[in-house]
């Protein structure tokens, strides 16, 4: 989805660069963007248009790409039985790390890249 966004932004006349995009994988993977359209939307403006000039374009690209995309409800997320949080040593609220060196947060049910 995300490579098809940007070769469709190429395609549209914005000289996104590969390494905008790689900056721009690299902030969805660290978690700046949330759930929600509108976070991937700014995200990816700030990302990939380097010149006001293009925003409109940028604005129609996006439109086409994620027509008809809704928000992702942190409903979604299980909650994390209390019992587990407690076997989570040092515990805050922050994140914790499983058997296999992955850290999650401990709160919801999301993994985050070690």
């Amino acid at each position: 989805m995300f490579t098809e966004f940007f070769f469709t932004l190429r395609d549209g006349g914005i000289p996104a660069s590969l390494k905008e995009y790689l900056t721009l994988m690299e902030a969805m993977q660290r978690g700046c963007a949330s759930y929600k359209v509108d976070d991937f939307y700014y995200l990816s403006r700030a990302a990939l248009v380097k010149d006001e000039r293009n925003l409109d374009k940028f604005d129609r690209v996006f439109g086409h790409v994620f027509k008809g995309l809704e928000s992702v409800d942190d409903d979604l997320f299980a909650e994390i039985p209390e019992e587990w949080r407690d076997r989570c040593p040092g515990f805050r609220g922050s994140s914790c790390r499983d058997s296999g060196g992955a850290r999650f947060n401990a709160r919801r049910l999301r993994f985050i890249s070690r």
